[in-house]
């Protein structure tokens, strides 16, 4: 079916309908052609034909599972508490059971393009990943503040234009721009009790679930169109030539469970709860969206066909994650649909496989309250086709043991899946593997054709890079082991290099010649972190890496955000430049001082070359016996000063004194000017010179 549901007007509503259970509903998301004889059995994942078939297969998953505290957290909302019962009283959820339940409340990118403009710092080339800010340019669109600030930066100098806020009640979120357009995911909290009535049941959550909603936005004049919001986590999207893929988490609904009041009213609680299960709809499993025209619901309905809904063959949970494809060259027009009854936690894509991984972690056993057949972590492997732009369809599935760090533990390289993971190998914190395990699509099975492990024994994972046919690798407990991985025979990857050496990266950046860029911390020997540094690598010679230079960031306390989220990095190709956020903290013993600044290094002649640094300036305030004192403001419009605000020194009678700059999220380049932008606002600086232009204040 080839139905577009556009997110740009109204027409939305009137062309999206109320989803329903079965696939020859003519207003149900686009589905694949599958008859109810159609059970796709794969080493993962498998589909049902109707609501019915999978209603059944997912209440029989939780009455194996349910026990007399729920699925073990209890759910949601309050439970009731059951009294004891004379023996033989405990009823399986019949209509007659004399009990009461709750209600249901319920390769790098950030480099010149020869556009003068950076762009955000994806992990593949090609493939787009969503972010807090995005340019053109011509405009910056910032998300800060529970607001999408637009500003036009075409004269170098930042002016904003307009400001559109994401929720009543703030919020946060990513978005991409196609033209005159931006898309926002956003993360929200419903702050009263969800309802949606539907033809599959009623769906619920109570206030305080988590929700993601899909807004359009018009850049030239500040308005928004008809969104659509759905119960979930957002995880991440990324874009490849104008397809978009959104990728959310969600949880279950509301079953009101009972909770026993003493061991006496286990066995009838469990029993309830059970009947509760028994008597539940296919809307209290599935997440539901409605949409919205401004913050009135027009129509709504299930989030997934259920032949679009994947079960894992091995159980892996009772929440689910979704692929929505977005057209972002047609108005940013909703398209297709998919769903996953798990649990999702990292999402990678290259430019035609998106892979989401599911960290398993041993399943209890209600009833005994010891392990289940003596499991261990393992991280569960979806992969999805994402070459078709009408929608995203399911490949394989595999696993690792262990779990991984982040996306840059996945990488997609002909044909193969590279993982690496940490392992745990005992009780003790420290009893850790790592490796790296190759994988590839046979049918619909992920299979391991090779592995590397034993890296780092007793330590965890830090940073994970892959270059082609090599992966760096970085873990680190007391020292920083950088390990050189050839991949190039998938059957039979090696180990080609070790280098240890005090401190860690957190993030490494090819930066050409065989060098390799650094971002973390360094420590002492005995592996105390001593302040943010950064490392070039020459790893020209596979078997013997060196590092050949270090660059302090910002002195002993000191901290970059690159440390965890890579898109706050920018490298400018033209010029070699390196442009790192940095945070530090000072105490003499009566002052507390902090920095927030953006650090730019040249990698020139195998050397790592100061090359300046921008701060936004601080607020310095002393509490005294008779209240706080502000001694220095904000900035405000006008020229900022480019160095350290140093907190004043404390007159006497004063008991404390310090200061606070919010952090430099983002940097970006565009024309010539350097941006630095955070919570607070945006700089402007010449960036050969780094003379100070303008401070713009978000609203």
């Amino acid at each position: 079916m080839g139905m577009k549901r556009s997110l740009a007007s109204i027409s939305l509503a009137l062309t999206l309908g109320a989803v329903a259970c079965t696939a020859d509903d003519p207003g149900a998301l686009p589905t694949e052609n599958l008859t109810s004889e159609d059970i796709i059995l794969t080493s993962g994942l498998q589909t049902v034909g109707d609501c019915d078939a999978l209603l059944e297969r997912l209440i029989a998953d939780g009455i194996d599972r349910a026990g007399p505290y729920g699925f073990g957290q209890g759910g949601w909302g309050f439970p009731e508490v059951m009294e004891a019962m004379e023996e033989g009283d405990a009823m399986s959820g019949s209509d007659s059971a004399p009990v009461t339940t709750t209600q249901a409340s319920t390769d790098n990118s950030g480099v010149s393009d020869n556009s003068g403009v950076s762009e955000t710092n994806n992990q593949e080339v090609g493939v787009d990943e969503a972010d807090i800010v995005k340019t053109d340019g011509n405009r910056m669109i910032v998300v800060a503040n529970g607001k999408v600030q637009i500003l036009d930066i075409s004269s170098g100098a930042p002016v904003l234009r307009h400001t559109v806020k994401i929720d009543e009640f703030g919020g946060s979120g990513e978005l991409f721009i196609n033209g005159d357009q931006a898309l926002l995911m956003s993360r929200l909290w419903a702050q009263t009790d969800y309802r949606f009535d539907g033809d599959w049941g009623l769906s619920t959550r109570p206030a305080g679930t988590q929700m993601t909603r899909i807004t359009p936005i018009d850049l030239e004049n500040g308005t928004t169109g008809t969104s659509i919001e759905f119960e979930g986590n957002y995880l991440s999207a990324r874009e490849v030539d104008g397809s978009i893929r959104i990728v959310i988490s969600a949880g279950m609904g509301s079953f009101g469970w009972l909770f026993p009041s003493s061991p006496e009213t286990e066995d009838a609680a469990t029993e309830a709860n059970k009947g509760l299960l028994r008597k539940s709809t296919i809307g209290d499993w599935l997440p539901s969206y409605r949409i919205l025209d401004g913050e009135t619901v027009v129509d709504g309905g299930l989030l997934f066909d259920c032949d679009r809904t994947h079960i894992p063959n091995e159980f892996s949970g009772f929440g689910s994650i979704g692929i929505l494809t977005v057209d972002g060259n047609d108005n940013f027009a909703l398209i297709d649909s998919l769903g996953v009854m798990t649990d999702g936690q990292t999402v990678y894509a290259s430019t035609d496989r998106m892979t989401v991984a599911t960290p398993r972690y041993p399943e209890w056993d209600q009833n005994t309250g010891q392990v289940r057949g003596g499991e261990k972590l393992w991280t569960a492997l979806h992969n999805f086709d994402i070459t078709d732009r009408t929608g995203a369809k399911y490949i394989a599935s595999g696993r690792v043991d262990g779990s991984l760090l982040s996306q840059y533990s996945l990488s997609e390289h002909d044909g193969y899946l590279r993982v690496a993971t940490t392992e745990q190998t005992g009780d003790d914190w420290n009893a850790t593997s790592n490796s790296v395990v190759v994988l590839k699509e046979e049918g619909q099975a992920l299979v391991q054709t090779g592995k590397v492990d034993g890296l780092g024994e007793g330590e965890r994972i830090f940073a994970v890079r892959f270059q082609g046919d090599t992966a760096y690798v970085v873990t680190f407990r007391q020292t920083d082991p950088l390990y050189v991985i050839d991949l190039s025979d998938p059957n039979s990857p090696t180990t080609r290099g070790e280098l240890k050496i005090p401190g860690f990266s957190n993030y490494l950046h090819p930066v050409g010649d065989g060098l390799l860029l650094g971002i973390g911390q360094d420590a002492t020997d005995e592996g105390r972190q001593t302040g943010a540094q950064a490392s070039l690598f020459d790893v020209s010679d596979p078997t013997n890496p060196l590092r050949i230079d270090t660059f302090d960031l910002g002195g002993e306390n000191s901290h970059s955000i690159v440390q965890w989220d890579a898109r706050a990095f920018t490298y400018w190709s033209d010029t070699n430049t390196a442009i790192v956020p940095v945070e530090s903290w000072e105490w003499d013993g009566v002052s507390e001082g902090n920095d927030a600044s953006a650090v730019l290094i040249n990698v020139a002649d195998r050397k790592l070359v100061d090359a300046g640094k921008v701060s936004h300036k601080a607020v310095t305030q002393c509490e005294t016996n008779e209240g706080v004192i502000v001694y220095e403001d904000p900035i405000d419009d006008g020229d900022a000063d480019a160095s350290f605000s140093q907190p004043v020194p404390a007159p006497d009678g004063e008991q404390f004194c310090w200061s606070y700059a919010p952090g430099v999220m983002r940097t970006v380049i565009a024309n010539g000017t350097l941006y630095t932008v955070s919570e607070a606002g945006v700089h402007s600086w010449d960036f050969d010179t780094l003379a100070p232009g303008n401070w713009v204040a978000f609203s």
